[in-house]
Formats: C-alpha cells, sequence, structure tokens
C-alpha cells in the first residue's frame, strides 16, 4: 500500500475519529453558560453528558454489525448525517430535556467513529503495523481535544452556545464529503456476513467470554471510565471549584489535551522495544498513581491548584497510549467479526464513561473528591485487570517487530 493512500486513509479515519472529541470538549466549557441559558442545575446539563455516553455506547453496538453486513463505508455515510442532523438538533434546543435527546442521537451518530476506524485497520493490517495505524489515527484524533476547547471558546466569544452545536452539523457535511470522495471500501462483499439479532447476542456473548478479547478491552474500558470522568468533571472542578474563567479553562483543557499527543508519540518510539502489552501496563501504572495521588491530596487538604493540573496533563497524557494498544490488542485475534468486536471494545468504554459520568452526578458535593475518586477506582481496577488477567503471550498479542524510524 502506498504512503499516499495509507495517509488518505488516517486522515478519512481520523475525521470520523474526532466526533467523540469535539462533541464532548468542545462544549465543556460551556456547560455554565448552558445551565443558565435554559434555567436548570449544572447537573442537569452533565445528563446530556451521560446522554452522549450512553448513545454512543448503544450505537456501537448496532454499527460493528452493521458494517460487518453492508460494509464500512456506508455504515460510516449513514451514522454521519444523523451525526449532523442531531447536532442542527442540539442547536435550537428549548430545553434541558430536548438538549438530553439530541445528545443521545448525537452519541448514535457520532459512534460509528471508532468502530469503522479499528475495522478498516483490521481489515488492512496486524501484529505492530496495525498499532502503528491505530496510533497514527489516534493521533490524528488527539489533535480535536487540543484545538476543541479553543474552538468552543471562539465561538461563546461571538455567539452562544448553540453555535458550538451548528459549527457540530458543519463539521459533519465536511466529514461525510471526505469519507464519501476517499474512503475506500475494505470489507470485501465475499467477507460480508448475513446478521440476526441473535447471531449479533452470540458473537457478543463469544467475545465477551474470550480472556484474549476481554481482558484487553476490560483494561481499556476501566482507564476510558477514569478518562471520560475527567471530560464530565474537569469543568465543574476547575471553573466553578478552582474560579478558573472558561477561556481559561480552554487553555488548561488543550494544553492537557496536547499531553495525549504527546502520549502517542512517545508510545510509537516505545513499540521499537516493547510489546504493546507491556506498554499498556506501564502507562495503566502511571495513571493509577496519579490519580491516587490526587485523591490524597483532596484528602490532606493540599489539592492546590497547579500540582492538579500536572497531574490532569499526566493521567491524559497516558490515555495516548492505552487507548490505541488495548484497543488494537483486543481486536487482533478477531478478524473474521472485525466490527462486531470494534463495536464490543468501543461499547464498554463508553458504557464505563456513561457509569463514571453518572456516578459524578449522583455523589457530587461542591468539592473535586467525587472526580478524583471515580478516577482513582476506574484506574486502580484497570491496573488489577493488566497485571493478572492479561492472557498468556500469544493469545491476543503480536508479534514485534521493529518500527523504521520514522514512525
Amino acid at each position: 500500500m502506498s504512503n499516499s493512500l495509507r495517509l488518505t486513509i488516517v486522515l478519512c479515519l481520523g475525521s470520523l475519529a474526532v466526533f467523540g472529541p469535539l462533541a464532548t470538549d468542545m462544549y465543556i466549557s460551556a456547560i455554565p453558560a448552558i445551565a443558565r441559558s435554559l434555567s436548570v442545575s449544572e447537573g442537569d446539563i452533565q445528563l446530556s453528558v451521560m446522554g452522549y455516553f450512553i448513545g454512543f455506547t448503544l450505537g456501537q453496538l448496532f454499527w460493528g454489525p452493521f458494517s460487518d453486513r453492508f460494509g464500512r463505508k456506508p455504515a460510516a455515510l449513514i451514522a454521519v448525517v444523523i451525526f449532523g442532523l442531531a447536532s442542527f438538533g442540539c442547536a435550537v434546543a428549548p430545553t434541558s430535556d430536548a438538549l438530553i435527546v439530541f445528545r443521545f442521537l448525537e452519541g448514535i451518530g457520532g459512534s460509528v467513529g471508532m468502530v469503522i476506524a479499528l475495522s478498516v485497520v483490521r481489515d488492512l493490517f496486524t501484529g505492530n503495523e496495525a498499532a502503528k495505524m491505530m496510533g497514527m489515527t489516534s493521533l490524528v484524533m488527539g489533535i480535536a481535544p487540543v484545538l476543541a476547547p479553543f474552538g468552543g471558546s471562539v465561538v461563546l466569544q461571538f455567539a452562544s452556545w448553540r453555535g458550538i452545536f451548528g459549527f457540530l452539523g458543519l463539521f459533519s457535511i465536511f466529514a461525510f464529503l471526505l469519507v464519501a470522495l476517499k474512503l475506500p471500501e475494505t470489507l470485501a462483499p465475499a467477507a460480508r456476513r448475513k446478521v440476526s439479532p441473535w447471531g449479533m447476542l452470540t458473537t457478543y456473548g463469544g467475545l465477551l467470554r474470550k480472556r484474549s478479547f476481554i481482558a484487553f478491552a476490560g483494561t481499556g474500558a476501566l482507564l476510558q471510565a477514569s478518562f471520560f470522568a475527567y471530560i464530565t468533571g474537569s469543568a465543574t472542578v476547575l471553573i466553578s471549584i478552582y474560579g478558573l474563567s472558561p477561556t481559561t479553562f480552554s487553555l488548561v483543557f488543550g494544553l492537557n489535551s496536547i499531553g495525549m499527543v504527546l502520549g502517542v508519540q512517545v508510545n510509537l518510539r516505545l513499540l521499537r522495544h516493547f510489546t504493546p502489552r507491556q506498554s499498556v501496563r506501564v502507562a495503566v501504572a502511571v495513571h493509577a498513581v496519579c490519580a491516587l495521588v490526587l485523591v490524597a491530596l483532596q484528602q490532606a487538604g493540599l489539592a492546590q491548584l497547579l500540582p492538579v493540573c500536572i497531574l490532569f496533563f499526566i493521567l491524559v497524557a497516558t490515555m495516548g497510549s492505552i487507548m490505541p494498544m488495548s484497543n488494537t490488542l483486543a481486536m487482533e485475534d478477531n478478524g473474521r467479526h472485525a466490527g462486531t468486536a470494534a463495536a464490543l471494545v468501543g461499547a464498554l468504554g463508553f458504557g464505563g464513561g456513561a457509569v463514571a459520568g453518572a456516578s459524578l452526578g449522583i455523589f457530587a458535593n461542591g468539592t473535586a473528591m467525587p472526580l478524583f475518586a471515580v478516577m482513582a477506582i476506574s484506574s486502580v481496577l484497570g491496573l488489577i485487570c493488566a497485571i493478572f488477567a492479561f492472557p498468556p503471550v500469544g493469545q491476543g498479542d503480536m508479534v514485534r517487530e521493529a518500527l523504521p524510524d520514522n514512525a
């Protein structure tokens, strides 16, 4: 495959994968403003984040088998249309309840991104080459959390929060055209499978019982729960508790997101010397330690703004290794059901995110402790899974090959 075609595929997959970061990160700093505009509490608006995560979770469970049956490209195009229409619906939502409904639909459409990314990569690549391609796609996706908060704050300078969703609707039009014109279909007609509801349940059940899948996917899901707790709760903590302005919060959030981009780059270098499972274990351990330090600082009354932001930066940076590697490891032994496996990987991750987001709302007490505690619990459970549940080498692992110097 030529380098130009590889780049085209990465850009197409990246444009689909950024729906998730854009749809969450762009409006996080606007949560207080949305609450005031709709005359509800910030907790009510945080439910729209949870609604998006639930839609994202359920949507993936549908798009995976759909793409195995009808192809990757049709699934992507239909989902992008749903995302765009729902985004425009959010832009005109008159109440918080309507916003939650449209955010749910937006999540269903936006969920196609990582399903198609994982499926296309698995269709075309295996081994460390697959890990490299997922790393490159994650690098493109990692740019979105850097730019999204700034974009959201810029929109708020010239328009209300509704303009953010208008922008998302316009972006969906761009993504639709890019995928329609440039993304090749990677699933051959002969490889497509008829899918029935019972068949879907049987395949999902088989994957959940498969150690070489569930150990890697479960570790990724637990760490994504920690990460999405950060996405959901960081605005309330840094704006409402630490007193940052929405613009300053966007700067901090974007700076932290640069950590994910750096994490992806560091991970690509580490793959020259270590296996993906070793990379995941180290990153999960670092993440868990940082989350526990946040809890300890809060408990001791020493959780000042600067150390909290530094620890947030490291926590986000580790996700640049954890997400692409755990996802790729989970997919390695599942080429025949790539779309379905990708859907379950994503559903577990965003299901964890939905639970984490709901926990923040349930245990909210006006302090940062609920956020720190949810992140610590999720990451410690993920570390236990990474240490004890990973299957023996050779089951779901990739043969380590030397990556080129320009990886």
